[in-house]
């Protein structure tokens, strides 16, 4: 429950993914995604900081 906590305390970290292919057909599950920045990075970073101990 803690990280869950944590997730939802860093919410802004986490900005989005857009669609680089889009299917006409199930988009959302033959569709390719691309993140919009280096948003993956940033949260990982932050998460070790915070939890780099109890990992």
């Amino acid at each position: 429950i803690d990280r869950m906590l944590w997730l939802y305390e860093n919410r802004k970290l986490i900005e989005g993914l857009t669609f680089v292919e889009e299917p006409s057909v199930l988009r959302f599950f033959f569709g390719k995604l691309q993140p919009i920045s280096d948003w993956q990075s940033k949260l990982v970073a932050k998460f070790k900081e915070d939890f780099d101990n109890g990992l």
